[in-house]
């Protein structure tokens, strides 16, 4: 439900409620004035009877417009909820990285084609273990800081999604400039040297 609408509803509740408190000032002071002065009579008393009932139904109807904005409110932060988690699964990309040795190892790497060892080139493997992974929001954040002199991505990263570039500490920064055309390949792989 938008802010706009609650509001709304808030509102028509406080204009139902100040209705009741009006009409009960309005019995109380018939019956008031009946007391005073002893007189029964038989319209204003259906008057004070029917006046008794639309508060009962109004109560009623407050009762229920309560209830709803309560349940809407519910489903608002409900689907705010699933709204961010949604958006971080999206936002979010998986990155390794390693010397080739390390990588190789675990799995993340594989070398593929060359003629007797000779020409092969690294690629990330299509079998790996997810925990060698670190998950990254790309939504928050940018900049991976690469502790290694020397970098290269070997996945499929778009090359203009992201800057690689030495920091003044002996380390690499890997800046994503165009987060949406970078997470469009999930798993990220840097070779270290």
């Amino acid at each position: 439900m938008s802010e706009n609408r609650g509001d709304e509803a808030l509102a028509r509740i406080a204009v139902l409620k100040a209705g009741i408190e009006r009409t009960k000032g309005r019995i109380e002071d018939l019956d008031q004035t009946l007391k005073q002065n002893g007189i029964k009579i038989v319209g204003l008393e259906k008057m004070i009877t029917r006046l008794r009932r639309t508060i009962v139904t109004k109560e009623a109807e407050i009762g229920r417009l309560a209830t709803n904005v309560d349940q809407l409110n519910g489903q608002v932060t409900d689907l705010s909820a699933q709204n961010d988690d949604k958006r971080r699964e999206l936002g979010t990309i998986y990155y390794a990285m390693g010397t080739k040795k390390s990588l190789t190892q675990s799995g993340v790497l594989v070398a593929r084609g060359g003629v007797l060892g000779v020409g092969k080139t690294l690629a990330p493997s299509t079998q790996f273990d997810e925990a060698e992974f670190v998950a990254l929001d790309t939504d928050q954040e940018t900049v991976i800081t690469i502790p290694a002199k020397k970098a290269q991505v070997v996945s499929a990263q778009a090359v203009t999604s992201y800057v690689l570039t030495p920091t003044a500490d002996n380390q690499m920064e890997l800046r994503i400039t165009d987060p949406k055309e970078f997470r469009k390949i999930r798993h990220l792989v840097i070779v270290t040297a």
